[in-house]
């Protein structure tokens, strides 16, 4: 009977230290770490120098666009031709006044409205206007006609490359057309114009003087 008294207490005195040698073992290992691994950092660099390369390819693109369209902006205005042919014509008796705008009149207002590289042909059967957009080569039907005694332009089959695109996609065709319609009406502000005709090379505009 003392044997197993003895026992007893002796298992239990081991079960105590096995458990105190446990909480010891515990304590004693190794805590999980947390944080980038080198390859995690390596991939975080790439990401932002791409990011960085990309954000100044756009910058410089960006920068070269704006000087070259400043530099169309204060060349000798091509336009002031169409001023001096109203200016003549109302010099005559009838006060019918008629104003020919050729291909690098027009493609000087275009490049005066914002369209980078633009380039104007005008044919009897209608007006093609060339230019770039983000950099690719793009044209534009350009189609001329009178609302309330003023020439507007109508934008049509706008092309991405080749590939036809919808008119939002094409608004520096279109602010560049709606700019180069203001310019006339602004030369033209002393004539209602009441008809257009496209030729080879160019168009007549005619119109009748203000109050005559």
């Amino acid at each position: 009977m003392k044997n197993d008294k003895e026992d007893f207490f002796d298992f239990s005195n081991r079960g105590g230290r096995e458990k105190r040698s446990g909480d010891s073992d515990f304590y004693k290992a190794p805590r999980p770490r947390f944080g980038c691994t080198c390859g995690t950092l390596v991939i975080l660099l790439v990401v932002l120098f791409a990011v960085f390369v990309v954000l100044v390819v756009l910058a410089t693109r960006y920068s070269s666009y704006d000087a070259a369209r400043d530099a169309v902006i204060f060349a000798p205005r091509a336009g002031d031709e169409v001023a001096a042919q109203v200016e003549e014509g109302l010099k005559g008796s009838d006060g019918t006044v008629s104003v020919a705008l050729t291909e690098a009149e027009l493609t000087d207002l275009l490049e005066r409205g914002g369209l980078f590289g633009a380039r104007a042909v005008i044919q009897p059967e209608g007006i093609r206007v060339y230019g770039k957009i983000w950099g690719m080569d793009s044209d534009a039907e350009l189609v001329p006609r009178v609302l309330e005694n003023r020439i507007v332009f109508d934008v049509k089959a706008i092309h991405l490359g080749s590939v036809k695109v919808p008119g939002a996609l094409g608004r520096p065709f279109t602010r560049a057309a709606e700019q180069a319609a203001n310019d006339l009406a602004q030369d033209t502000s002393a004539i209602d114009i009441s008809d257009i005709a496209l030729y080879s090379g160019g168009m007549t505009i005619t119109g009748q003087v203000v109050g005559r």
